[in-house]
């Protein structure tokens, strides 16, 4: 039975609920990876909340929060309609990384994904990179040792080989959030829109690594290799590398 979720001790971890909408499902009825990286925002966004610091606070003392990378691993799919929770944690930061993680629990107390996402802390104006320990959240504690089976994530390779596709995918007004690029959850999309056979298969892990934002009228070079078991998709624009992803895949 989940916790009121109005009386809970947000002091080590958010508890975040909701149900998966019909705009957040796709093919089949599983949510959209797209929406998957969404809750998690939501979740930790409302964590922050919790002590002080929604966006428009932090946008204000000069600092927001980037992705540069996000790990899951999926052990079921969630379906439309389903009631879950998310459980969330801060780890504190090694660097200038910070690390959330994130488990999905259903009705019945299985948690069914794992994930964990990276973020640097940069000036929304100028976009530079700034020092972890401008980050201040009074009771928000770090928790170092805390992981789930994602770890610590680290950087994905794209393969050397010969057997690589490629199209070109422009970014267009409806791929851009607030910040004026290509919003993080985006990319999980168009990696899934470049597995191939995909309406026959079940997405069991995703990282992607955020290298470079994309701006409007950037057009993107996308390159997908499979190897063995895995599918790497990296998107190239005028100014380097964009994204690079690997999942794995089973059969429905």
């Amino acid at each position: 039975m989940y916790i009121d979720e109005f009386n809970q001790d947000v002091s080590k971890e958010y508890n975040y609920f909701f149900e998966v909408s019909s705009f957040d499902a796709g093919y089949n009825r599983f949510i959209k990876p797209s929406s998957q990286l969404k809750f998690q925002q939501q979740s930790g966004e409302d964590h922050l909340k919790c002590f002080g610091l929604p966006y428009s606070v932090m946008y204000d003392k000069g600092m927001v929060f980037v992705a540069t990378g996000s790990h899951s691993v999926i052990h079921r799919t969630p379906l439309l309609g389903e009631k879950l929770k998310i459980v969330t944690w801060h780890r504190g930061n090694k660097g200038v990384r910070f690390y959330r993680y994130y488990n999905w629990v259903d009705e019945k107390g299985d948690v069914i994904i794992e994930s964990c996402g990276v973020f640097a802390l940069v000036n929304p104006k100028t976009h530079s990179l700034l020092r972890p320990s401008v980050f201040e959240a009074d009771g928000l504690p770090d928790n170092p040792d805390r992981f789930n089976v994602c770890g610590e994530p680290v950087r994905i390779k794209f393969p050397k080989t010969d057997n690589v596709t490629t199209h070109s995918r422009k970014v267009r007004y409806s791929d851009l959030d607030y910040n004026g690029h290509i919003n993080n959850t985006v990319y999980a999309d168009i990696v899934a829109d470049h597995i191939p056979h995909i309406t026959h298969k079940r997405i069991t892990s995703m990282g992607i690594d955020f290298l470079k934002e994309a701006l409007p009228e950037d057009v993107l070079e996308i390159s997908t290799a499979v190897v063995d078991d895995k599918v790497y998709v990296k998107g190239t624009h005028s100014r380097g590398d964009c994204f690079c992803a690997v999942c794995t895949m089973e059969n429905r």
